[in-house]
């Protein structure tokens, strides 16, 4: 960590000031959660960036200047940590910039990070986005009419499976980020329409080892509804729908990278639980699942009884389920009436 000054910045409001290792937080309100709850600025900062996992992510460091094996602090923090999801970013000391100084605008390396397309590699290098698109898949940043969307280059599967969940959670009600196929990739749109910040979970939710000695992981069902409660009883709510519909569609992967709140951007007022979003690996081992109560299911059932957690269960039937999956293309070796019968 170097020992210069920096200012964590929301807009062009300071919310915190960084002197080496410390942190002043100036601005409790509008201050990213995550440091509030006293995470490093190391820390936060490195999260931003590129997961280093993903194979376009080498080149895309190399065009921008950076090492293939740059640190993701370095790499996050060469375009100031800026982020599409959020108006977070860091301004150094006797920097004269403003928040439209640093803003994402161009596109440019769109098809470099979700295929392998070196033709902007001539190019005059330009602020992109993609250096701090976090996940594993290969993934980027497009901007359609003035609006961010997010393409991800997944397997045939996961794309449907994607689909299929977003059906399934809109059919029952449920607040979920709306997913669609543009060509060979799945796209949403950003949710957050400069109008919010997202709070990752990762941010408000940590391993910890309780009063009387209880090791408590970050990913524990009660853990996360008590915290999330705290944000008001419509976040809790939507956090029972996401859990709901993870048992029912068999998703493993909701760890604390893939949900998180929102909070205005103007005021740092909570505005609520993120919609729905990533479940590429619902339906997990769909194969070998079909028939059985699925273990997840089986799980929130008894989480909810034992926990005394009111959950008004919605319901739909197969013909439903099967109606919301029109126009889905399964891929071979899958049938809809089977993801019906399954959830």
């Amino acid at each position: 960590m170097d020992h210069n000054r920096y200012y964590v910045m929301s807009g062009d409001v300071i919310t915190a000031v960084i002197t080496g290792d410390d942190i002043e937080i100036v601005d409790r309100q509008r201050a990213p959660i995550a440091l509030v709850n006293g995470k490093s600025f190391y820390s936060w900062v490195s999260e931003r960036a590129i997961d280093d996992s993903r194979a376009n992510s080498r080149i895309l460091k190399k065009t921008h200047g950076l090492g293939s094996f740059a640190s993701d602090y370095d790499t996050s923090m060469l375009y100031h940590a800026a982020s599409i999801t959020d108006n977070y970013w860091i301004r150094a000391e006797g920097e004269e910039l403003e928040y439209k100084d640093i803003e994402f605008g161009d596109d440019t390396y769109f098809k470099m990070a979700v295929s392998q397309d070196a033709s902007v590699m001539s190019l005059a290098r330009s602020r992109s986005p993609e250096l701090t698109n976090i996940g594993s898949r290969e993934k980027g940043w497009k901007i359609i009419d003035g609006e961010w969307w997010l393409y991800k280059n997944e397997p045939e599967t996961e794309m449907f499976f994607e689909l299929a969940t977003c059906r399934i959670g809109q059919l029952l009600g449920f607040d979920m980020a709306q997913y669609e196929m543009d060509g060979m990739f799945i796209r949403t749109r950003d949710f957050t329409q400069d109008r919010y910040n997202l709070h990752h979970a990762d941010g408000f939710v940590f391993d910890h080892v309780d009063a009387d000695g209880t090791r408590v992981t970050e990913d524990d069902w009660l853990y996360n509804y008590e915290v999330i409660s705290e944000f008001g009883e419509a976040a809790a709510a939507a956090y029972l729908d996401i859990l709901y519909l993870d048992a029912i569609c068999f998703n493993v992967d909701r760890h604390t990278k893939n949900y998180g709140i929102l909070t205005d951007r103007d005021t740092g007022e909570i505005a609520g639980l993120a919609p729905n979003y990533d479940n590429n690996m619902a339906f997990y081992d769909f194969a070998g699942q079909k028939g059985k109560i699925g273990p997840l299911a089986a799980r929130f059932r008894i989480f909810i009884r034992e926990c005394g957690i009111r959950y008004q269960l919605p319901e739909a039937t197969a013909a439903q389920i099967m109606n919301s999956l029109e126009g889905l293309e399964p891929p071979e070796g899958i049938e809809k009436s089977d993801v019906a019968q399954y959830v």
